[in-house]
């Protein structure tokens, strides 16, 4: 009995670092566009193969895509060769008059001795200001649907807020009145 047991709990350790490996890598990309004079951006339509995607607002004309991909085997080398070669690379194009539209080439599944890789990318997307509707799509699952834009808080602003919340208001609990002394001794 304790030697069945022994051998399940070898089994499971096995098994978790077995199917445990993997390995990731981040991404970062500036992409700058032309813009007529007067006449920015005011609309995006985004189609990505991940769903894992986040937006915020940056300053200036340029977007920014930074990600994280994370490929479920181990092998950096493999990882690093599939970003070299622009496996994750997001490209932009004009869409209708005042409209940008950002996707990634057509990703097919990764097999490596007949069994499937998988693969998991998370993007954060930074747009002008000036884009105020964003469509997202699903490339792998065809879903479409509208994302709400973050507002960007700087660091040094997030801790001066974060400060300002933590003080107490007068209604806070009992308060302490502190005269000053006279000094006609």
């Amino acid at each position: 009995m304790v030697h069945r047991a022994f051998l399940l709990i070898l089994f499971s350790f096995v098994l978790q670092t077995v199917y445990a490996q993997k390995v990731s890598q981040y991404l970062n990309q500036v992409i700058k566009y032309e813009q007529e004079e007067g006449n920015p951006p005011r609309s995006m339509h985004i189609s990505l193969n991940s769903d894992d995607i986040e937006l915020q607002y940056i300053r200036g004309t340029r977007i920014m895509v930074t990600g994280k991909v994370v490929l479920h085997m181990n092998s950096m080398f493999f990882l690093e060769s599939l970003i070299k070669k622009g496996r994750y690379k997001l490209y932009l194009s004009p869409e209708g008059g005042t409209g940008l539209r950002l996707e990634d080439k057509v990703r097919r599944p990764i097999i490596l001795r007949e069994a499937h890789c998988r693969e998991e990318v998370a993007y954060t997307v930074y747009l002008p200001e000036t884009i105020k509707t964003v469509v997202f799509e699903n490339a792998a699952t065809g879903e479409t649907k509208v994302i709400r834009v973050e507002e960007r808080i700087s660091s040094a602003l997030a801790a001066r807020h974060q400060v300002r919340k933590e003080r107490p208001t007068a209604s806070a609990g009992p308060q302490v009145e502190i005269n000053e002394r006279s000094t006609s001794d």
